[in-house]
């Protein structure tokens, strides 16, 4: 199938139910979902569940079949797993609330600052979590000098550091088990060394933005907290969260960012490229989401290699075949560098990484 020809006529029932699904928990539409034609097929809903959590929107869609007023004809095993499986994410949910306020304590216990990454001057309550989205780690930045005071405060307490990290991050994992992060703490916002936001970030950081937060928990703006979530998105997860795109779709529309503000913060981050990319799809997605200036403003600050290498794939519907399996489109992979990013390129750049970008 050519990238022409992998439209919404041509996408699988399965593939149109999930992004029904996530239209209406994750974007608010209000309309009843409509019944699938596999909805007495076990094999049918294997088939949903196990996409709906490559495009990790599995809680999304489970709490959108737990809501259908057809539910009933659904096969009692797979509704009872839809159920919970969504129970389960929003308790997660709940966890993770209730461990912020305990980490927040700890570090103001011992007196260290601390700023909450990600959030935003929403109705979320913070790092763009929504119950129909899955669980991400906490993300919260200190400054580099009390780094090690804190993890040693952290540890004391019941956390485990990651026994394996890769060098150059700018954050140290800590975690409660042994079997996944829940905890990042940041001496640095994005690269692995002090940068030119990172300057601005302790007198621009202010309390008390967050609804349901201790005042004492500081965020920064939300041109910022945007583009953090952008790099963390992008950068470190290639992309692949379809609730992360519908999620930013959301904040764009009732959030109102000081777009010259943001530019001028992705030019310092040299993430203009990721950001225009990421803009490009949320434009396919819902048109004239982004301003145009913005997209030219983004574009213009991208290197031209790149851009020209990643503007074939640029839009929504590429997006999700790079992610759909058996569409045999890589878009972005795990592996590769700057030294193939040549020969990537006469290849089509169908191998990008956009850490080289």
């Amino acid at each position: 199938m050519s990238s022409e020809e992998f439209t919404p006529e041509s996408w699988s029932p399965t593939l149109q139910f999930i992004l029904e699904c996530a239209d209406r928990t994750l974007r608010g539409f209000t309309s009843p979902i409509a019944k699938p034609e596999f909805s007495g097929s076990s094999e049918g809903w294997a088939e949903v569940l196990q996409l709906a959590e490559t495009l990790e929107v599995l809680p999304a869609v489970c709490q959108a079949v737990g809501l259908a007023p057809w539910k009933e004809e659904i096969p009692t095993q797979v509704l009872f797993g839809c159920l919970e499986k969504f129970k389960r994410a929003r308790l997660m949910q709940a966890v993770l609330d209730e461990e912020l306020l305990q980490v927040l304590a700890i570090l103001q216990h011992h007196k260290i600052p601390m700023v909450l990454l990600g959030a935003v001057e929403w109705k979320k309550r913070y790092a763009f979590k929504s119950l129909g989205q899955t669980p991400q780690p906490l993300a919260l930045m200190i400054p580099g000098q009390d780094l090690t005071f804190a993890v040693r405060a952290l540890t004391e307490r019941g956390y485990l550091r990651a026994a394996k990290q890769a060098p150059g991050l700018p954050f140290v994992s800590l975690s409660q088990s042994k079997e996944k992060t829940n905890l990042r703490i940041h001496s640095s916002l994005i690269s692995g060394k002090a940068s030119g936001l990172d300057e601005t970030f302790w007198t621009e950081a202010r309390g008390g933005l967050i609804p349901g937060l201790p005042l004492y928990c500081q965020t920064i703006s939300t041109e910022e907290s945007f583009l953090f979530r952008i790099h963390e998105e992008a950068v470190e997860k290639q992309l692949s969260s379809l609730s992360f795109l519908y999620e930013c779709a959301e904040l764009l529309k009732k959030a109102s960012l000081d777009w010259d503000r943001f530019c001028h913060r992705a030019a310092c981050e040299r993430l203009s490229t990721v950001s225009w990319v990421t803009f490009k799809i949320l434009n396919s997605l819902e048109p004239a989401l982004i301003p145009a200036s913005v997209l030219f403003k983004l574009e213009s600050q991208a290197p031209l290699l790149r851009r020209r290498a990643l503007y074939p794939f640029a839009n929504f519907s590429l997006w999700l075949k790079a992610r759909v399996p058996g569409a045999n489109f890589p878009l972005m992979t795990h592996d590769g560098s700057l030294a193939g990013f040549r020969q990537r390129l006469r290849n089509r750049g169908s191998s990008l990484k956009l850490q080289d970008l």
